[in-house]
């Protein structure tokens, strides 16, 4: 065994058992990276990625063959190889991308055709740009039923309005709806709006919260009556509803359901029915389509004439023509990842890609050419500069240039 090869293999021990530093899992990432093309290692290593929802190049695929001559105990070590006692563990590559993702929000991870590269983003030299863009921060505008605006961007702890019987009340940079003993006679809707480069979370006077997405809006009442609960969405959210129950006609008690309404992009009128549950919806429109994905309990979208029950874990997608296609395997982490402070994609084109990092840093995004036939995977915090979530896709052979509000995509 060479001492390269003991040298990873310590590492590796040392990675799975939580004891390495930033350095030292620097430091194996750089050892599987210097790696000749074609080793059997580095060939399981992309495909372990790929799996990973990572973008792989297509050429990357004879991985089968070279994982059994590492892992077989029968067959002889090819050179170079690591020994058989190696084995790759999937989720140490998530792993170390959480813990990249964490070193002083400085270290990055990205896979290319040339192997995985760990960089610390102050050394490198930003896109052409005349000013950098900061990232978005908590921020929205709430309107209230008289049509007087507040600003959220810097929410005072206390009441900030009264609507009727319910209390907006200000608290830890979000706000809540505080019922009084009885309900108005007539709902009276108060809209919160968060502009691109804010995001916003509420609770509502039922005790469901919502999270808002940059250029999102919810339309809801200062207090739900006994009857119904309905609400209006545009752009993203993520909500978590709260059971409520109410007498049926024979006196039984029945869940309260929840309508989520929408538009999508050509105008039609959709809904999500819900009882309780945790869900997010996404009526942006990028690629035209809407999508609603469920976390937790059981949620129907009926759009048109059409109807779909989804269950956790699936997504449901509707195109222009109001058409559902269910998708069973969908990357939770993916859909959650802005809430939870990351941009993720996953074979994400330009496009879309562009679209949300325009809304996240409130800038225009213009082509210079034709939009580059790209493909993007990989994670990075939204609460880094412009610059640095840009300099990480110009590794993907695309170039950018800031000029003030603006992200102008070179040919």
């Amino acid at each position: 065994m060479t001492d390269r090869t003991a040298r990873l293999i310590q590492l590796y021990e040392a990675f799975i058992d939580n004891r390495s530093s930033p350095e030292e899992t620097e430091e194996f990432f750089r050892l599987i990276n210097e790696m000749e093309e074609g080793h059997p290692l580095k060939e399981r290593i992309f495909k372990e990625y790929e799996r990973d929802n990572f973008l792989i190049p297509e050429d990357k695929r004879n991985w089968q063959q070279s994982l059994d001559r590492i892992l077989s105990k029968d067959a002889p070590e090819p050179e170079h190889a690591i020994p058989p006692v190696i084995r790759i563990k999937r989720w140490m590559y998530a792993a170390a991308a959480i813990l990249l993702l964490l070193t002083a929000g400085t270290a990055y991870y990205f896979l290319s055709g040339t192997g995985v590269e760990v960089r610390n983003i102050s050394q490198q030299d930003p896109p052409e740009k005349k000013h950098d863009l900061k990232p978005g921060k908590t921020g929205a505008v709430l309107v209230l039923a008289d049509g007087s605006q507040i600003s959220l961007d810097s929410v005072q702890n206390g009441v900030l309005a009264s609507q009727g019987n319910s209390k907006i009340i200000g608290r830890n940079g979000r706000i809540s709806y505080e019922r009084g003993a009885t309900s108005g006679n007539e709902p009276l809707y108060n809209t919160i709006s968060t502009p691109r480069g804010r995001q916003f979370s509420l609770v509502l006077s039922d005790g469901s919260k919502v999270w808002l997405n940059a250029a999102s809006s919810i339309r809801y009442p200062a207090d739900f009556n006994s009857n119904d609960r309905k609400v209006e969405i545009t752009g993203e959210a993520y909500m978590e509803i709260a059971p409520r129950y109410r007498k049926d006609r024979s006196g039984s008690m029945e869940k309260i359901p929840f309508i989520v309404q929408f538009n999508t992009v050509e105008g039609n009128k959709g809904e999500i029915q819900v009882l309780g549950t945790h869900f997010n919806i996404n009526t942006y429109g990028d690629d035209r389509d809407v999508k609603a994905t469920l976390l937790e309990g059981s949620i129907q979208l009926v759009l048109n004439d059409r109807h779909m029950v989804i269950k956790p874990g699936e997504q449901v997608t509707t195109d222009k023509d109001g058409r559902m296609q269910l998708d069973s395997n969908v990357d939770m982490d993916a859909v959650m990842a802005w809430k939870n402070g990351f941009f993720s994609f996953n074979n994400t084109d330009m496009y879309t890609l562009m679209n949300e990092i325009g809304r996240w840093y409130d800038v225009d995004v213009e082509y210079a050419g034709a939009v580059p036939d790209r493909k993007f995977g990989g994670e990075i915090a939204r609460s880094s500069n412009a610059s640095q979530v840009l300099k990480i896709m110009e590794e993907s052979n695309v170039r950018f240039r800031i000029e003030e509000k603006k992200i102008i995509v070179l040919p």
